[in-house]
């Protein structure tokens, strides 16, 4: 469990501000929020604002977790349908544990940059909707897309860069 402490704590800090996020936009939200828009930043779709929230709520809990659940599933799913490098050494009945906790370990900071992204979409959303005239800034949503995606791909060579690292036994 130790392993687990500092991710787990970033992603309950990071829930906690998104709650707050949320409870905070309330009042700065028309009632017709405009949720879905065009290349050009102009909407062309809306949603009363209890729905985008409740919207929201669902999203902001379950898309984060989505890849910790996988790979909390991934323990019971046979050996041989799982794909990482080095897959006999990793599965070894001796790293077998090991192996899950780590996959798992690192979802949770997976889950902590999803929610990351999908709060900067809501504050993104919040600003597009904060003027009478609403208009997604391309620039933000760009930025925050940007940030997620390099940081998706820091995640995945981490990762990569784990499982290929055999330690040969010594002689």
């Amino acid at each position: 469990m130790k392993g687990f402490r500092a991710p787990l704590f970033i992603l309950g800090c990071l829930y906690v501000c998104f709650i707050v996020c949320l409870v905070s936009a309330e009042s700065h939200l028309p009632l017709r929020v405009a949720t879905h828009f065009n290349g050009n930043g102009e909407p062309n779709g809306w949603m009363l604002r209890s729905t985008y929230l409740e919207f929201m709520v669902v999203f902001g809990l379950a898309f984060p977790l989505l890849v910790p659940g996988l790979m909390w599933l991934s323990r019971f799913i046979p050996v041989t349908m799982q794909n990482i490098p080095n897959r006999e050494y990793w599965f070894s009945p001796s790293r077998r544990s090991d192996t899950f906790s780590y996959l798992f370990r690192h979802s949770l900071w997976f889950a902590s940059m999803s929610l990351c992204f999908v709060i900067g979409m809501h504050v993104a959303s919040v600003q597009a909707n904060s003027t009478g005239q609403a208009h997604l800034s391309n620039s933000l949503v760009l930025t925050f897309a940007g940030v997620f995606l390099a940081s998706t791909v820091f995640w995945t060579v981490s990762m990569l860069r784990h499982f290929n690292r055999v330690v040969s036994p010594a002689f």
